[in-house]
């Protein structure tokens, strides 16, 4: 039941204004998606079923590059895409629907001003490059390079939680907006085909999928390899150092700074072996 309805039920809250009320019932649900969330996240298999192939779709598209999308690489800033992605990943880190639709749409913007400084920029040179349209291809493109885990399990957790009716004639048209945009862009990913994209004649669509996906792999091995190191050096050094590690303990204690110090010099002895 939609918090808005059932608040002025009670008595404390019947003389309250309604913008009292939006902003009660926003926190209420905040409260309860944070105290709830790893259930109410976690309990969509459908949704997890997506994000694998997400993923996997991730992996084997890594060679697309701008223009593959149709986008003039020379007319976007590598550094605004980066940043797009950064605040795509925030939604992992925030528990409530209406603060994930945020990064969703503070994605956007970025992706937006930007576009939106290079159509200024052809009107006063008399030329038009990019448009309005520009902005789904080039967030398909922050998709593919964010790499954003469990994105489907974010779409149906605000789709589930995220009361309908408030989502669909309170929430801000740019909130919509891009919500819808995520869902078609992540529709787009999974469906990708040659004919899909801006190929070049020498250029095979298997082809750079099978590279994609040897390059994922050795980057597999190679982080696997190196927590396997890490796991292998903790098994064969153990500090005789347990102590406080502190310019003030170490003047009052300068016994404890030289067996510190031994520790150091024995674990690089391990690390050349």
């Amino acid at each position: 039941m939609l918090f808005e309805e059932t608040l002025p039920k009670y008595p404390c809250w019947r003389s309250a204004k309604y913008s009292e009320i939006e902003e009660a019932s926003e926190v209420l649900e905040f409260m309860i998606t944070k105290e709830k969330y790893d259930l109410l996240m976690n309990s969509d298999n459908f949704a997890k079923e997506l994000d694998e192939s997400l993923m996997r779709c991730y992996q084997n598209l890594d060679f697309i590059e701008l223009r593959h999308l149709d986008i003039n690489p020379a007319s976007i800033d590598q550094n605004s895409i980066a940043v797009a992605g950064n605040q795509l990943r925030m939604i992992g880190k925030c528990t409530s629907p209406r603060d994930k639709l945020i990064c969703i749409s503070n994605c956007f913007r970025i992706i937006n001003s930007k576009l939106y400084e290079e159509i200024i920029s052809n009107a006063h040179q008399g030329t038009s490059v990019h448009g309005a349209d520009d902005s789904l291809p080039l967030f398909v493109y922050v998709l593919l390079k964010a790499k954003v885990p469990k994105l489907f399990s974010n779409f149906y957790f605000i789709k589930n939680y995220r009361y309908k009716p408030r989502r669909e004639y309170r929430d801000p048209v740019e909130f919509k907006y891009t919500f819808t945009s995520l869902k078609i862009a992540m529709k787009f990913i999974l469906e990708i085909k040659s004919n899909k994209l801006h190929l070049q004649a020498d250029e095979n669509f298997k082809e750079l999928v099978k590279l994609s996906k040897k390059k994922t792999q050795a980057t597999q091995t190679s982080v696997e390899d190196k927590s396997f190191r890490e796991l292998e050096l903790r098994e064969m050094f153990s500090p005789a150092y347990t102590g406080e590690i502190s310019v003030g303990h170490f003047i009052s204690n300068p016994q404890e700074l030289e067996l510190f110090i031994s520790d150091y010099f024995a674990l690089l002895t391990i690390k050349k072996k």
